[in-house]
């Protein structure tokens, strides 16, 4: 495992990299320098038996990159499970927010991390026919049947993560939650998708290629539209980017996450 602080690394100069260390020994805590453009630090060394402190690299060695300065959009769906409990008696909210959350930015603070976060929570409510009349922006899900409204709160923008705190803004919303199975998270990727099209044309000096994290209280089985499907994954090979996907629920017999439509 490899330290960068340098963000303007891509893919090729990793490859580069990778071959220029072939061959040698790397030791714990070495740091290595390519030609002058950037400066890896080793910060972990595992085999099949565990950690060592020196190891010698092949065409077989896996290393993985990692940086120290990297904008994170971070998506937390607030679904009916939210305010359900687990089976240790913990609620769904708590375990994402209180627990996961607090952990993550505390070991960042640890590694001595300077990453930048944007915080958006995104909940879907669903109406009866009545209740759609009396609000505006209400849609029609053609593939679940039902009406619906989606929502979208930015809790913290480009916010290292040592500067977070919790806010609380209560307001009452007509309408039921929808469970997390039928939620917009797929509207939630591609509303991150939307900030980063055009990030070539305005490279951010500071910080890497952006991370998208998605926290949800289900356990990664979600219904959508087949089409939207289909645009959301052609929209993530042409940005090059990935989203990596939290289950607060317990790890299911399947492979997760799912998309049924």
């Amino acid at each position: 495992e490899l330290q960068l602080r340098n963000p303007l690394v891509d893919r090729s100069d990793m490859l580069r990299f990778q071959s220029l260390v072939t061959g040698k020994v790397l030791y714990e805590g070495q740091v290595v320098d390519y030609l002058r453009c950037f400066q890896a630090k080793v910060k972990l060394i595992k085999n099949d038996r565990g950690g060592v402190r020196m190891a010698y690299v092949t065409p077989q060695t896996r290393m993985v990159f990692r940086t120290v300065s990297a904008r994170f959009m971070i998506f937390i769906q607030f679904s009916r499970e939210m305010w359900q409990f687990l089976e240790d008696g913990t609620l769904y909210y708590e375990r994402g927010l209180q627990y996961f959350l607090t952990d993550l930015f505390r070991k960042w603070g640890e590694n001595g991390t300077k990453h930048l976060v944007t915080l958006v929570l995104f909940s879907r409510f669903v109406y009866t026919e009545e209740e759609h009349l009396q609000i505006e922006g209400v849609s029609w899900h053609p593939d679940l049947r039902f009406w619906y409204k989606d929502y979208y709160k930015v809790v913290a923008d480009n916010v290292q993560a040592s500067l977070l705190s919790s806010r609380t803004d209560p307001r009452a919303l007509m309408g039921r939650h929808t469970y997390a199975l039928h939620g917009n998270i797929l509207e939630a990727i591609n509303l991150a998708l939307n900030s980063f099209e055009r990030r070539h044309d305005s490279r951010d000096t500071l910080r890497i290629s952006p991370k998208i994290v998605v926290v949800t209280p289900s356990a990664g089985v979600f219904d959508v539209g087949k089409s939207l499907l289909r645009l959301t994954t052609q929209r993530l090979i042409d940005a090059n980017l990935r989203v990596d996907v939290v289950c607060l629920a317990p790890k299911p017999l399947h492979r997760a996450p799912v998309f049924r439509f």
